[in-house]
């Protein structure tokens, strides 16, 4: 997921025909992308999969969160446990993964992201760990 750079001084209107340089038409632009945006939840320790790809995913009870190195080349997402749920969220690696750094906890109220270093099996994670 990606929103196109556009340079407002040659090009005023975007993909959809909104004038870019009005505000309620680049607020109406900015609501399609965020329609697009994937949510999930998850309450119980399993594997990663593609389906969590370009996704947020709110952690609803305690869980071990496992990356393999079948997951897509760009895969990434975001985990948040909200500050009302009480859970630990250990995100760990599959047989020829790397995480760095490695044994990151995510713990209630703290939210964090998961990145494919490109061609390799590193996923990178930052954020609140």
């Amino acid at each position: 997921m990606g929103i196109e750079r556009v340079n407002i001084g040659t090009a005023p209107m975007d993909q959809n025909a909104h004038n870019l340089r009005e505000g309620m038409d680049l607020i109406n632009a900015n609501f399609e992308y965020l329609d697009k945006i994937k949510v999930g939840v998850i309450d119980i320790s399993r594997l990663f999969i593609d389906l969590d790809n370009n996704k947020i995913v709110f952690i609803e009870n305690n869980a071990d969160l496992t990356l393999t190195d079948t997951l897509p080349a760009d895969f990434n997402c975001v985990l948040k446990i909200r500050e009302s749920v009480t859970a630990t969220c250990n995100i760990l690696a599959g047989s020829g993964v790397t995480l760095e750094p490695a044994n990151p906890i995510l713990e209630t109220g703290k939210m964090c992201s998961i990145v494919r270093f490109p061609n390799s099996n590193i996923f990178v994670i930052s954020g609140e760990i």
